[in-house]
């Protein structure tokens, strides 16, 4: 498979809905099976994607004009980013602090000021640097010209049209169409998601009744949703039991994942490659972590689990060292024990705890502090960064498998991808 993960031909694909989209021995299911806020969201899903194209060009002319101003200034467009947003909001204050807690103490569940004032700084923090952003935007918009043409909705436009421009830079159909994929399919992908969490739940319920049980009580979820493993078992079981099927495809997102270097576990001639992109101090990912490892140990030689780094630095501060640190680890050949300590100790991640972890796996002190000293290794971790970008990663973890994201990273998806993968 060599230094990347590939997978058919990069990109995102759907196929047509069909109109039978589930089924079991004694009974289809159709879009009058799930909720009315579903079946308008999945049926509007293009209309929203609409709008999020005009919002993402928005989005790419902002970064055009950031990467002019960088270059006529001769520096990095992370140095002018520091220079003129970073640098130019102040560390909150106690008495800014205290106000926020005051003001949404119920929201942070009533713990003590000094418990979460570490958090609250750094999103008072994150929310001045996000004005700031918006603020010198304007000054740039004011500064340069941006030469607009064609709609990014339209479908005659070529590959090679220029969209917008600002001197001799940028933004052409194509590069759109490829920086904005990952963004699109995460909204793609969360329509169809709920449609089939919906449909297998509503399938559960009735074979449950048939066989005169009650279905599992599921705490009620606002957000995105989420099975635990007992659950998944379960709808397994019935499933197989009572021939049932999901005729629904989710849209794929494929893509060419770089892997040369990157700590693995498993076979390296294995046909199947999961990769996780990561973040060390992300509570998802812990939880998320031990499930991938157990779902793909399961496969035996047939499945490898690689680890990418993505580190939030915005609202993990000490995200980006842990991943240095387990990078000097992995040259000890003690990657995933090391980063098993980490996600066990999320709240205590300052250099001194992670020299100590060390130390506690008995590593190399001299060589894992020269690591954790050096810039080769943070290059590494941007290098990850960037290519996590480059993908349009919505958040952590961000899992593909052979290529091919999940986006409901459950036990039972990653499982269910990883028999797909072995099927192709």
């Amino acid at each position: 498979m060599g230094a990347e993960v590939h997978a058919q031909a990069s990109g995102v694909n759907t196929e047509p809905t069909p109109k039978t989209l589930a089924s079991t021995k004694f009974k289809k299911y159709s879009l009058s099976d799930v909720s009315h806020e579903t079946r308008d969201a999945f049926l509007q899903v293009e209309v929203e994607v609409s709008k999020q194209r005009v919002e993402l060009f928005e989005k790419q002319i902002v970064d055009l004009l950031f990467r002019v101003e960088a270059r006529a200034r001769g520096i990095s467009e992370d140095e002018l980013k520091r220079v003129e947003i970073v640098d130019r909001v102040p560390i909150p204050r106690d008495k800014e602090i205290k106000a926020y807690y005051d003001a949404h103490r119920s929201e942070l569940d009533n713990k003590p000021l000094d418990e979460d004032k570490p958090r609250i700084a750094r999103y008072l923090r994150w929310t001045a640097e996000a004005a700031q952003s918006e603020k010198y935007t304007g000054v740039l918009k004011a500064k340069y010209a941006v030469k607009t043409s064609g709609d990014v909705n339209s479908p005659g436009l070529g590959p090679d049209h220029v969209l917008a421009s600002v001197g001799d830079e940028k933004i052409t159909m194509q590069e759109f169409n490829l920086s904005s994929m990952g963004a699109i399919w995460a909204t793609r992908a969360g329509a169809f998601e709920m449609v089939i969490y919906e449909l297998e739940k509503a399938m559960v319920a009735d074979l449950l009744s048939i066989e005169g049980k009650r279905p599992p009580v599921v705490e009620p979820n606002n957000s995105e949703p989420v099975s635990t493993e007992a659950e998944d078992t379960l709808k397994d079981k019935l499933f197989a039991k009572y021939n049932a099927h999901v005729y629904l495809k989710r849209p794929e997102y494929i893509q060419n994942i770089n892997v040369a270097g990157a700590p693995e576990r498993g076979d390296p001639k294995a046909p199947v490659t999961v990769v996780m992109f990561s973040d060390f101090q992300c509570p998802h990912c812990r939880d998320a972590h031990p499930i991938v490892s157990g779902v793909i140990a399961g496969f035996g030689r047939q499945a490898r689990f690689i680890v990418k780094n993505y580190p939030l630095t915005s609202v993990h501060p000490n995200a980006f060292r842990a991943a240095q640190a387990a990078a000097a680890a992995q040259e000890q050949g003690k990657f995933f024990e090391y980063i098993e300590i980490l996600y066990k100790n999320q709240d205590a991640l300052s250099d001194e705890q992670l020299i100590k972890y060390a130390s506690d796996l008995r590593l190399d002190r001299k060589r894992f502090d020269e690591s954790l000293s050096n810039d080769i290794l943070a290059a590494r971790i941007k290098s990850d960064i960037a290519e996590g970008d480059k993908l349009g990663l919505i958040g952590t973890p961000s899992i593909f498998v052979n290529g091919s994201e999940v986006y409901m990273p459950t036990g039972r998806n990653v499982r269910e991808a990883i028999r797909a993968a072995l099927k192709k």
